[in-house]
């Protein structure tokens, strides 16, 4: 064998495993099960049943966070049609924690009862990304 066949067949070896590592990543991001958060009992319980149009909703939350990643939020108030607000970032600490959280009543929202929906979204890897969704119970809104 001369020096060019051997380096060509030390470069395809190369390749080949290095092909074989890709494919073995990209499974592994694909398949491997992520667990980011994990919320504890009743997982968005209300402060307060009632609240006044422009005001905040405060939401209990017991959680533990395992990966330090942030997430991307967006909540829905909802009440038989869906009242969608704006997206906003969130990054919580590692470890066990319990939190009030306060959402804001947009002043637009008529008066009657609704649910709130939030979807926590985290990137976990280039390829895949893990929701969480937490409802609360049904709350009123007055004016």
């Amino acid at each position: 064998m001369n020096p060019f066949q051997k380096l060509f067949y030390y470069i395809a070896w190369v390749g080949i495993a290095g092909a074989i590592t890709i494919i073995l990543i990209l499974t592994y991001w694909f398949v491997a099960p992520y667990n980011v958060v994990t919320f504890q009992g009743d997982n968005a319980k209300l402060v307060e049943t009632t609240v006044k149009s422009g005001g905040y909703l405060q939401i209990k939350q017991d959680y533990c966070k395992k990966m330090a990643l942030p997430a991307r939020v967006s909540c829905e108030f909802i009440d038989g049609l869906t009242y969608s607000v704006p997206v906003y970032n969130s990054d919580r600490d590692l470890g066990c924690a319990k939190r009030i959280e306060f959402k804001y009543v947009p002043k637009a929202l008529s008066a009657g009862n609704y649910k709130l929906q939030c979807v926590y979204s985290y990137r976990v890897n280039p390829l895949r990304t893990v929701e969480y969704t937490l409802v609360t119970g049904i709350f009123t809104i007055t004016k």
